[in-house]
């Protein structure tokens, strides 16, 4: 989407002020600011030979949560979507980070 706003605002650096783009780079900041400590933890759950039920349910829960976030935030009104989206996503990290702590303590 960042690309598509750059060549319809003719942007080639920054977001030149326009709506679209700076919505479009938001979207893409927030998913590169919480998919890679969700990865991190699928990573580790996974190392530690978790069980595969709760890798999968971590997994999904969060690509549901960073999906319906993502859809959502193309509009920059906080929707109900949107908060779901955040809500599965923390969801999702406190599931994988009760689990490791668990492990840790076992």
């Amino acid at each position: 989407r960042v690309i598509q706003q750059r060549h319809k605002s003719k942007v080639l650096l920054g977001d030149g002020g326009h709506e679209g783009l700076i919505l479009a780079g938001r979207t893409f900041g927030n998913a590169a600011e919480y998919i890679p400590a969700g990865v991190a933890a699928l990573v580790l759950l996974a190392v530690l030979h978790n069980s595969y039920f709760v890798i999968h349910l971590v997994g999904l829960i969060l690509f549901l949560g960073r999906l319906l976030h993502a859809v959502s935030l193309s509009t920059s009104k906080l929707t109900a979507t949107r908060m779901a989206g955040m809500a599965l996503t923390y969801v999702a990290y406190a599931i994988a980070a009760v689990t490791l702590l668990l492990y840790a303590f076992a």
